[in-house]
This record gives structure tokens, sequence and C-alpha cells, in this order.
């Protein structure tokens, strides 16, 4: 047991669960960068929202859940992540996989700004510096800031809206 009363086997594997999640994450960027020669950047989009609506709805009407009972919620969460990723695909047409990656890594540093313009929070000291860490870590794993472009400007929106 570990000082928080979770064995370690179940610690490795969240570890274990969250270096594998990151490395589709990051994948993702250089298969759209790749999908964006052959398909247009919006109906990429189209594509994608509809077969996950479909799926969703699917399985909330198997779990005998009402679909539609958060229907305002749902549109707004699907405004933000539409900008998420209609400006990432867009951007990506005149920017790098890697640059686009670490662009929207940037929402863990939005997240904390939002928080003090929006709540009048400011997060404790230790927050702060993980952002910057994490920030750090993006740096070097993408190589960071490459010719900054058009591109780049239009995939800022992207962790501007995750943030929010």
């Amino acid at each position: 047991m570990t000082e928080h009363g979770i064995p370690r086997h179940k610690l490795l594997i969240g570890e274990i669960t969250l270096v594998l999640m990151v490395v589709v994450w990051g994948s993702t960027f250089f298969m759209i960068k790749e999908h964006l020669a052959y398909v247009d950047a919006v109906m990429m989009l189209v594509y994608r929202f509809t077969a996950a609506s479909l799926m969703l709805g699917l399985y909330l009407v198997m779990k005998g859940k009402k679909p539609f009972k958060n229907l305002f919620s749902g549109f707004l969460v699907g405004v933000l992540m539409f900008g998420i990723y209609c400006s990432q695909n867009i951007g990506m047409i005149d920017t790098t996989a890697s640059n686009s990656g670490f662009i929207t890594g940037l929402f863990v540093i939005f997240v904390p700004l939002f928080s003090i313009f929006f709540f009048k929070q400011i997060p404790p000291l230790m927050r702060i510096f993980a952002a910057f860490l994490a920030v750090v870590g993006m740096w070097n794993l993408t190589g960071g800031f490459h010719n900054l472009n058009k591109g780049d400007m239009i995939t800022l929106i992207a962790p501007i809206c995750c943030a929010l």
C-alpha cells in the first residue's frame, strides 16, 4: 500500500495508462496532418462529430438514458469542442503537427489564467509551477515553436476553447 491507501499495482496501471493516452493523443496530430491532404478540414470534423454523436446517442438509448435531456449543456460543450478541432484542423494546413500539439497543450497555462480572470481565484503556487513544468516538458517533447505562422495563430484558438 502507498501513503494514500492505493495499492502500488493500481498506481502502476494508472501511470502506464496515462503514458499510453499521451502517446495516442500525440500521434493524432501526425495522423490528422496526413489526412488533411485528402479531406477538407471542416468536412473531416463533420465526419468525426457525426460518428461520435451517433455512437453516443446509441449508447445512451441502450443504457435507457434520455439522449436529449441535457441538450443545451451538450450544445455548449459541442461548440467548444468544435472550436478546438476546427482551429486545429484549419491551422494544421499551414503549420507542423508538432507546433499544433505544442500550441494545443498550452491550455495548461490558460486554465489558471481563466481561473484568475473569471473566478478571481489565484491558483496555489504549486499549480502554477506544475503548469510551467508541463509547458517546459511539452517544449522538450515537441521542440517548441518553429517558424511561427498563420496556422499557429489559428491553432491558438484550440487551447483557449479547451481551457474554457
